[in-house]
């Protein structure tokens, strides 16, 4: 079993992009005390001349280093050094990639794959120490191919891949409550072997929630079907009558208030069921563990819904009084008289944002 204490060998490494020299992490061995110490592969071993770097991954790029970057790298490096010899791993990680993202040398990758492995990201080593292979190439020597190779076999049983499949483009897709991209993604997850929760969430649908168990070498498939949220408008609803005193006139309106009275009842109880229903699942979501954004998703879903279930209710309160009224007040106008102005038109118009009555006057 791989000791999870600092035992990995600190070996002299001419980093020609840290100028002038720099200690890289290798397995077996411990620092000399007068700073120096035995290099530990024949990629670590010619060193350049000062001040005449040799090629290498970093040096091809258009912008290369400065002095600031490369001064920068180097203090960063021997932090990430010796907050490894006092077993601060998760820190020493840290400056170890801060130094590759200021000065990206292939051989610094093996330094991180090695902490990643301490501490137990099996995964995020996997991936820097195949990177390390590939960046190198024949550069890097075959003892030390064959060590990480190994390194490479042990991480294998130690992780298995996911493919998430979602009938919604664009979705986010979130493990473990890190995004790590949106639907479709074309490429298998590469992850730790253990329990992990998957989320899949899009506005305008129902976030699903998935957990799953990922052994070693693993090589699942996951579908998730999202569910459309219910439309949360309601289309304006017009009714218009002239004030006439004529019996067919009085019997459409009646028939109109009394229509609309028993559809704004209905949709607000069909609405109502919906907001009950959300407000179950939200409580359900409150007392599991699970995302502050998917509490606050299921909150605007249930609020929603229950706020158009109110003004539906009310409409039909309104509807239903202008129809209870007409009907008792019955037909007692009379018809305008020849050459009189237009009568006035009166319409009761309903929106999710305003119920009452209105009018043209001639």
């Amino acid at each position: 079993m791989r000791s999870r204490r600092p035992s990995l060998r600190l070996a002299s490494v001419s980093l020609a992009l840290f100028a002038p020299m720099l200690t890289a992490t290798v397995a077996g061995a411990q620092p000399s005390t007068d700073g120096a110490a035995v290099p530990a592969d024949a990629s670590a071993t010619s060193a350049p001349a000062a001040g005449k770097p040799t090629a290498g991954p970093a040096d091809s790029k258009p912008n290369a280093p400065t002095e600031v970057d490369l001064k920068e790298a180097r203090i960063r490096y021997d932090r990430g050094l010796e907050l490894y010899k006092e077993g601060e791993f998760a820190l020493a990680v840290i400056e170890f990639e801060r130094a590759y993202a200021i000065v990206p040398d292939y051989r610094v990758l093996y330094n991180i794959g090695q902490v990643r492995i301490q501490l137990s990201q099996y995964a995020r080593a996997r991936r820097v120490l195949e990177q390390y292979l590939a960046d190198g190439g024949d550069q890097i020597a075959e003892e030390r191919k064959k060590s990480v190779r190994a390194d490479l076999e042990m991480l294998a049983m130690r992780t298995g891949t996911l493919e998430i499949e979602t009938n919604v483009e664009g979705a986010d897709i979130l493990v473990d409550d890190v995004l790590v991209g949106r639907s479709p993604i074309t490429e298998p997850l590469l992850l730790d072997a253990g329990e992990h929760r998957v989320q899949v969430r899009k506005g305008g649908y129902s976030p699903h929630l998935e957990q799953l168990s990922l052994a070693g070498r693993d090589a699942k498939r996951l579908t998730i079907e999202l569910e459309k949220l219910p439309e949360a408008t309601v289309a304006p609803i017009i009714v218009e009558k002239q004030v006439i005193a004529r019996d067919s006139d009085r019997s459409t309106w009646l028939w109109a208030t009394w229509s609309a009275t028993g559809a704004f009842a209905v949709g607000a109880a069909i609405t109502g069921g919906f907001g009950i229903k959300a407000a179950g699942e939200l409580e359900e979501l409150r007392s599991s563990s699970t995302t502050r954004s998917e509490l606050d998703s299921q909150q605007r879903r249930t609020r929603t819904l229950l706020t158009v279930a109110d003004v539906l209710g009310a409409a039909a309160v309104v509807s239903g009084a202008a129809a209870l009224y007409i009907t008792l007040s019955g037909s007692d106008e009379e018809a305008p008289s020849e050459g009189a102005p237009p009568p006035a038109r009166v319409g009761f118009k309903v929106t999710p944002s305003f119920v009452g009555l209105e009018g043209a006057y001639f």
